[in-house]
């Protein structure tokens, strides 16, 4: 999917104002670019999930590498 800067800020303003969080202006601009990488992202993932010809661990992919205690 492709997304436009007015809307990845437009859903970014929803998200906000659905979660009653307000964010100072002076971060607005980073959390917006930090925003899309995370639509990029799930994106991808998604993209994956569907292509894939067996139920995906989304969970096991995720932690694959790290210690668990």
């Amino acid at each position: 999917m492709t997304y436009t800067p007015q809307s990845v800020a437009s859903e970014f303003d929803l998200l906000m104002s659905r979660a009653k969080l307000e964010i100072d202006a002076g971060w607005r601009e980073q959390m917006l670019v930090e925003f899309s990488h995370m639509r990029r992202e799930l994106d991808i993932i998604h993209t994956l999930a569907n292509e894939a010809t067996a139920p995906v661990d989304v969970a096991k992919s995720i932690i694959s590498g790290r210690d668990e205690i």
